[in-house]
């Protein structure tokens, strides 16, 4: 039994009356049931833009339901594991955001004997590598690729430490984990750069004591900003703002054969700040001020 979740509806004719609606259906053949909620929207969208999008999306959401019924198998996925990609306590975001409709599992990627060891997951995603990758496994994700599977890289070109950056600050340092030769083979480059934009965060910062209470406000950190401007293709389609932290950009080069389609861009309002030598040292503070930004219009992803 599938479930939609509810939501308040402000019926302003009757007197700012509130009603509990639930906007959703429910698809059901002879053996399955199951839901899709049809009132969707990104934030900071009016109700009448909500609305709008909700019934660009209302063909889309239908045919995804009756696709759970038609295919009921769900898909195996990997998380590759062991090169400071994901601890035991992260990635349960992208766990949630998979779940229901796939098998998530996350794979020491040392352990695969061969390429066949592999075929089994639909899509395999690398989430924020921090160390090496060898030469035999770094073959076997170009043969996965190669034999018709999906590999999604979700990779910084510096690393810096945030917890380190009050006081005398902390220094960024180039990531050398040799994804760099299989992503190049595809025609894509991570640029050991950070970018800085003014559609940006917060972070809490230590702003001194009242009394006996340590007092924390918001400083504005351009290093963790939100991208919105995508490029029309059903991959973004109705794509709420992302947000970025550390984000470096991301450069096409000449591959045979692959199709480079940029994903998400910077903003207007954005600057590159490279991180090769020397490194790039970071501090805040309450008294800390943003640089001035200056317009570049990064590419943040890329499908190849």
């Amino acid at each position: 039994m599938a479930s939609v979740r509810p939501t308040f509806f402000f019926n302003q004719n009757a007197g700012q009356q509130t009603q509990l609606i639930f906007p959703g259906i429910l698809v059901s053949d002879d053996e399955y049931e199951t839901g899709a909620l049809i009132l969707k929207g990104e934030r900071g969208m009016s109700p009448d833009q909500t609305l709008n999008t909700s019934i660009e999306n209302l063909e889309y959401e239908l045919s995804n339901a009756i696709r759970k019924l038609v295919n009921p198998e769900k898909q195996a996925i990997a998380l590759i594991t062991g090169h400071g990609e994901l601890s035991e306590d992260d990635g349960f975001g992208i766990v949630e955001a998979l779940d229901g409709q796939n098998e998530v599992f996350k794979v020491p990627l040392e352990q695969a004997k061969s390429v066949q060891d592999l075929s089994a997951f639909g899509t395999i995603f690398i989430v924020g590598p921090k160390q090496t990758y060898t030469d035999r496994e770094l073959f076997l994700l170009d043969q996965y690729v190669m034999l018709g599977g999906n590999l999604v890289v979700a990779a910084e070109g510096v690393d810096v430490d945030l917890a380190q950056a009050g006081g005398e600050g902390t220094f960024s340092f180039p990531l050398e984990n040799e994804l760099d030769r299989l992503l190049f083979r595809y025609g894509v480059r991570i640029n050991k750069d950070l970018i800085q934009d003014l559609n940006l965060s917060y972070i809490p910062v230590m702003g001194g004591n009242f009394g006996n209470q340590e007092q924390m406000i918001p400083l504005p950190w351009p290093f963790y900003f939100n991208a919105g401007r995508v490029t029309t293709h059903p991959i973004t389609k109705a794509l709420d703002q992302v947000n970025f932290r550390f984000a470096s950009s991301l450069d096409t080069v000449k591959a045979d054969g692959v199709i480079k389609t940029p994903l998400i861009f910077g903003s207007e309002n954005e600057k590159n700040s490279s991180c090769t030598v020397p490194s790039c040292l970071f501090r805040y503070g309450a008294g800390s001020k943003s640089r001035r930004v200056y317009a570049s219009k990064s590419s943040l992803s890329l499908l190849a």
